[in-house]
């Protein structure tokens, strides 16, 4: 399968957003990409979240299971794994 043969079915998978991991590797996809769709379903998050603060005015809505710890940790530099 050549690279476009490649791009054209990882652009195919993202479309559906069904796009499990395992064809695309067998196919010799060495890379996909999110795109927008991390920061789409944060947002979409966000919104819900507001809707319910603005609806309920409680401010528990914003609970989260996360600590700030979490959050620093999932955004810290990771070491280069091709290194």
């Amino acid at each position: 399968m050549n690279k476009d043969d490649q791009a054209r079915l990882a652009e195919r998978f993202r479309r559906r957003h069904q796009a499990p991991v395992d064809p695309l590797e067998r196919a010799g996809v060495a890379r996909v990409s999110t795109a927008s769709g991390l920061t789409l379903a944060a947002m979409s998050v966000v919104r819900q979240l507001a809707g319910a603060l603005r609806a309920d005015g409680r401010f528990d809505v914003l609970a989260s299971a996360m600590t700030r710890v979490e959050a620093q940790e999932l955004l810290a530099a990771r070491p280069d794994p091709r290194a």
